[in-house]
């Protein structure tokens, strides 16, 4: 597998209390001569994780797509039985609810 230099990011997980007490910057990281750059989350797989390890940046991006997938059930709810609904709700709303 190559790396990207341009595509690649890097994030130091850690506590809040432990980056508190870290005193001093780290360097900067290199590939092929290009900075790669540092980022405070990121999202894999679907689950977004920060450098503070809370859950808030998930739970906003989670908020997010259901406010949508809700919005897109009220907008149908008149063209469906309540059987269709069922089926949308399982396959568009609680399946990200249940996933992470």
């Amino acid at each position: 597998m190559c790396l990207h230099p341009k595509k690649t990011k890097y994030l130091i997980i850690t506590t809040r209390q432990k980056r508190q007490n870290f005193s001093h910057d780290c360097p900067p990281l290199y590939i092929n001569g290009e900075i790669i750059e540092e980022v405070d989350s990121h999202k894999i797989l679907g689950v977004v994780i920060d450098n503070n390890l809370s859950w808030s940046g998930h739970i906003t991006h989670i908020r997010k797509i259901l406010s949508k997938k809700v919005h897109q059930l009220s907008r149908i709810k008149h063209f469906l039985d309540i059987h269709s609904r069922k089926i949308f709700f399982h396959a568009y709303i609680e399946s990200h609810i249940n996933y992470a």
